[in-house]
């Protein structure tokens, strides 16, 4: 299920999470089309106090019995494809928080689909992201799975994907790769809102945007 909770952070807030990320160390990785920050909770100085204010406020919506399992900054100037963010080997995950800070025009696109098994990416058809480089060993433990047999994803169709939803937000997906999902829920970007997800649902950026920087903050069950 995918919550939306307005206004949480406030412009000085974002400013600050906003400077983090911009200054360059040994947590930062930047390429062509990306830029990935990746603190490590309780090791690293970063703003972590805002971000922990964010998770009591929204206590409520989040099992008592989660911790942050990791939290990475994201600058993109591209649109990434359908994924789903379960971690490895991990059958523990519980919800990745998304904390828009710099958007003009942009969404996420949620499906009514859902993942039982590792990180990955589906690309039924074609994978426009096939040649991107990888991120550097800190920032990932390994490669999402490349999974082209839908038939596994929950709640999968087998029916052709929706085209005025495609057309209207997906046109940078190939068309094939959204074969037999369908949308829950399209959340619009808005610096100071937050998007708390289930991480085994599958979901990908909408074509809005040319730019924008977020955090997504990913919590796991504890034993």
């Amino acid at each position: 299920m995918v919550v939306t909770k307005e206004k949480i952070f406030n412009a000085s807030q974002i400013a600050e999470l906003l400077a983090y990320h911009l200054t360059d160390d040994d947590r930062t990785d930047t390429r062509k089309t990306v830029r990935i920050k990746h603190p490590r909770w309780n090791i690293d100085k970063w703003p972590q106090h805002i971000v922990a204010t964010l998770i009591d406020a929204i206590a409520p919506l989040i099992d008592a019995n989660a911790f942050v399992e990791q939290v990475l900054f994201i600058e993109s100037t591209i649109s990434f494809q359908v994924h789903v963010d379960s971690g490895y080997s991990n059958s523990r995950v519980h919800k990745g928080i998304l904390i828009p800070l710099q958007c003009e025009h942009g969404s996420t696109v949620f499906f009514n689909n859902y993942w039982s098994n590792d990180a990955a990416k589906f690309v039924r058809g074609e994978d426009p992201s096939g040649h991107e480089k990888e991120p550097t060993e800190q920032f990932i433990q390994k490669k999402h799975e490349r999974v082209t047999d839908y038939t596994k994803i929950e709640n999968y169709t087998d029916k052709p994907f929706d085209l005025e939803l495609y057309n209207t937000y997906l046109t940078h997906v190939p068309y094939e790769n959204l074969h037999g999902l369908t949308v829950d829920k399209i959340v619009k970007w808005s610096p100071g809102d937050i998007i708390i997800f289930d991480r085994n649902q599958l979901h990908c950026a909408s074509n809005e945007h040319d730019h924008k920087i977020g955090i997504t903050v990913f919590t796991t069950l504890q034993q």
